[in-house]
């Protein structure tokens, strides 16, 4: 179960997409712990009506407002829309500083969070996660892992689909929205207070959607619609031991072809029913964002999309 949102004193959700996503002031949440893994100070809170969240600082830089608040919200909502789980986002504030918060995806304090690394670990005795060749994290391995895992606890999946297969999905996801960021922790499971095994749904989606360009080269891409198609031919799956090589929308091709054929199948028809304005109202609804941004995104989202559809014909 998600936990509670704050009230309206702190923020509500929008439940009309056309109206701006709510700025959750955090300043008061009281501070559980430091996150030590990932980059930059990730802080567990707790919210006032319960419920723990992980809050991420954005990047405010000399020249730019970096985007990793509104990419991770973004790509939350768009997740929700094509039907991966995803964790809850917010865009959040706290001490005047632009950020986000993220659900704990534990469902009770009895679960335990376990990465893809420790998975990996339990039948690779010599792996070590943080390699530059990313040796060990590969598709082989990961479906291996996931052989005795179940689909995310608490969300609506199609019966049939196993780990793997939405795992698959969570590959097409990152193509569309050009994450390069699928390293060996930055996918997990839940262990439960039986011991079974639970995929979690997909987080951390902060390095999306170009979300560190400054406006000048958006604009420069979006007037180059051939430099714009070369910038989104260079996303590889650079965190995966065979795939620093590979485009992400290959990659995520070279993952389904480990799957049974229903699988594309699926994902195909969640994917191929998307319309761009169903993505243009998420867009909308997300403030402190440029217009240079927001066209950037929308031009991303279009022409990703088309390539994963295409690269399946």
């Amino acid at each position: 179960m998600r936990p509670p949102l704050p009230d309206a004193a702190h923020g509500a959700v929008v439940t009309d997409a056309l109206r701006p996503y709510p700025m959750i002031d955090v300043t008061d949440w009281a501070v559980e712990q430091v996150e030590t893994a990932g980059r930059g100070t990730n802080t567990w809170l707790s919210g006032p009506n319960g419920g723990r969240w992980l809050h991420k600082l954005t990047r405010v830089r000399p020249d730019r407002r970096e985007g990793q608040d509104w990419a991770e919200k973004i790509s939350a909502e768009l997740g929700t829309l094509v039907g991966i789980p995803t964790a809850q986002v917010e865009l959040a504030r706290r001490a005047g500083t632009p950020g986000c918060i993220s659900a704990d995806l534990k469902p009770g304090a009895a679960w335990e969070f376990q990465a893809g690394s420790v998975l990996i670990a339990e039948f690779v005795p010599s792996f070590i996660p943080k390699t530059r060749s990313r040796q060990g994290h590969n598709l082989g391995n990961v479906e291996r892992s996931l052989r005795s895992a179940l689909p995310p606890v608490g969300r609506a999946v199609p019966g049939g689909l196993t780990a793997f297969d939405l795992f698959c999905g969570y590959l097409l996801f990152d193509a569309w929205i050009a994450n390069q960021d699928r390293h060996v922790e930055n996918w997990s499971v839940l262990r439960g207070p039986s011991g079974a095994l639970r995929l979690a749904p997909s987080y951390d989606h902060g390095s999306t959607l170009g979300f560190n360009l400054t406006d000048v080269r958006r604009t420069r891409m979006l007037g180059d619609p051939d430099g714009f198609a070369a910038w989104l031919g260079r996303g590889r799956a650079e965190k995966f031991e065979d795939g620093r090589e590979t485009s992400l929308v290959d990659f995520a091709h070279r993952a389904l072809s480990m799957a049974p054929t229903a699988t594309w199948d699926y994902w195909r028809d969640r994917f191929g029913s998307i319309k761009q304005e169903d993505w243009a109202r998420i867009v909308e609804a997300t403030p402190e964002m440029s217009d240079p941004a927001r066209t950037f995104v929308d031009r991303l989202l279009q022409q990703n999309l088309r390539r994963l559809l295409d690269a399946g014909d």
